[in-house]
């Protein structure tokens, strides 16, 4: 099956589903069988724990599947259209830590799962077509966004590609609790 973490892009459904689904239970087999203590005690030099990041990861796939949908994507993210549009992505994610630091691990676990199974599911219903199109399509209600680049690199970005990157990140957290 072709991966685009390893130079293959995917040309089909199918093929795009198969990589997010394999950076996901790549990301799951980190966080399975951790205790509360490593989820939500060893923290990031940004003072995020294993448990923000996965809320983190949740929110910004929510984001993307509400602009595929048609709906406002700030919304999907918890943000005001206005942080959504004056902030850069740190700025975002500032907002989006501080305002979800205090949930319990149960409700973040259940929201990263919950987020995912339905941009699966969605993007299950759709055509690759439909992924093809400009990112500008989806967001024709903004100006500000002619972006030609297709939407499919957004999704990416949100799933799997994110799920890699944080994966790193949440290793490294865990890794304080072996020391």
């Amino acid at each position: 099956m072709q991966d685009v973490r390893e130079g293959h892009y995917p040309t089909d459904m199918k093929g795009f589903l198969h990589v997010i689904a394999d950076a996901r239970q790549s990301l799951e087999s980190v966080i399975n069988d951790r205790s509360n203590h490593e989820l939500t005690e060893l923290r990031d030099n940004g003072g995020w724990s294993v448990k923000d990041h996965l809320y983190h990861m949740a929110v910004w796939e929510r984001g993307i599947r509400y602009l595929l949908q048609g709906k406002p994507r700030h919304e999907g993210l918890e943000l005001t259209e206005q942080q959504f549009h004056e902030l850069d992505a740190d700025g975002m994610n500032a907002i989006i830590f501080e305002k979800n630091r205090d949930r319990s691990l149960d409700d973040v676990l259940r929201v990263f799962h919950a987020e995912h199974q339905a941009m699966v599911e969605y993007l299950s219903s759709i055509s690759w077509e439909d992924l093809n199109r400009p990112y500008s399509d989806y967001a024709s209600n903004d100006p500000e966004l002619n972006i030609s680049q297709p939407v499919l690199f957004w999704v990416f970005g949100n799933t799997a590609g994110h799920f890699d990157m944080h994966q790193e990140w949440i290793e490294e957290i865990l890794r304080q609790g072996n020391v």
